[in-house]
């Protein structure tokens, strides 16, 4: 597969494409890869190095009763090799998994980060959030 390749299943891809589980009982890591090439995956690690920054203080993911929230990585790999990462937006307590915007003042989304949140929305509360936090897909 090449990267062009990789980056318009990425871009167009649904999370019904995907196949998403955790890799230890605790769900501490998970996992979703992409059907129709499992080679294709996308991996979550919520301690030690896969925590970006535990206190995240940006307006608007702070912005909901539980104000903390905390920004995990989210690695692109195909096959051993590394792509990417993303980072994920933990908010009010753990009850939203956001994508990063383009920026604190552009509440911009990419598609494809957008995506590897939704791999990740296991109380699909996503969309409610998105909306909430003012976040809109590009």
């Amino acid at each position: 597969m090449t990267f062009d390749e990789i980056s318009q299943i990425m871009a167009s891809s649904d999370r019904s494409e995907w196949q998403t589980a955790a890799t230890r009982p605790n769900g501490a890591r998970q996992v979703s890869a992409y059907k129709n090439d499992v080679l294709l995956r996308v991996e979550v690690s919520y301690v030690e190095d896969g925590v970006h920054n535990d206190n995240f203080k940006e307006e608007w993911a702070n912005n909901f009763p539980d104000r903390s929230a905390s920004a995990y990585y989210a690695d692109l790999y195909y096959g051993p090799t590394y792509l990417d990462s993303y980072i994920l937006v933990s908010v009010d307590g753990g009850r939203a998994l956001l994508p990063l915007p383009e920026s604190a003042k552009s509440l911009h989304v990419k598609r494809d980060r957008y995506l590897v949140a939704s791999l990740f929305d296991t109380l699909e509360t996503l969309a409610q959030y998105m909306s909430r936090s003012g976040l809109t897909v590009a």
